[in-house]
């Protein structure tokens, strides 16, 4: 299947959704649960929990399908994000302790979860651009997008100005898209 056609079926399935089709939902579970579940995995670092926050944003689906706008990106992209934030709201009501969060080496390296970094681009490549960040900047990019945490978190935990943590942020990733040749998004 061409990637514009799994992106139309992938459409489809999402309006079906929308029109309370079961089978629809069942269908987006079947194509996605793997790469959720490795996703969740990666940020709960627990099976049991990443399989409850997979059925947690499968049940947001369910309920937010008419959210979605086609302009803002593709429904796994979707998909994904409601996974990631149900993982984070997971792991915040765990209060797991930093210590026990994945980075994002581990991330490219051990999980299934590369295959997702390797469809855009290169994970050598990325893993790369990671490395060659600033360690300051390296860890505020681990901290918020394989821990979950939210720019005051990390401000509190680093002990830096919110503000210094949306530069370090903006600026690693402006850094790691040019090292990697992304356009902008």
């Amino acid at each position: 299947m061409l990637a514009q056609d799994v992106i139309e079926d992938d459409r489809r399935l999402l309006e079906a959704v929308r029109q309370r089709d079961t089978q629809a939902l069942e269908e987006l579970y079947e194509k996605y649960r793997g790469v959720c579940y490795a996703l969740s995995q990666r940020i709960l670092n627990d099976w049991q929990a990443a399989e409850e926050a997979v059925q947690d944003a499968f049940v947001a689906i369910w309920r937010r399908a008419e959210t979605y706008r086609s302009e803002a990106g593709a429904v796994r992209t979707w998909i994904l994000a409601i996974t990631r934030n149900a993982a984070i709201d997971r792991l915040r009501r765990e209060k797991k302790p930093r210590s026990q969060l994945p980075l994002f080496d581990d991330a490219i390296a051990e999980s299934s979860t590369a295959r997702e970094f390797g469809a855009i681009v290169d994970r050598e490549l990325m893993s790369k651009a990671l490395n060659d960040l600033p360690e300051e900047q390296r860890y505020a990019i681990e901290l918020a997008y394989f821990g979950g945490y939210t720019y005051p978190e990390i401000a509190e935990a680093l002990d830096v100005p919110v503000g210094t943590i949306k530069s370090r942020i903006r600026l690693a990733l402006e850094k790691m898209r040019l090292a990697i040749k992304l356009d902008p998004v």
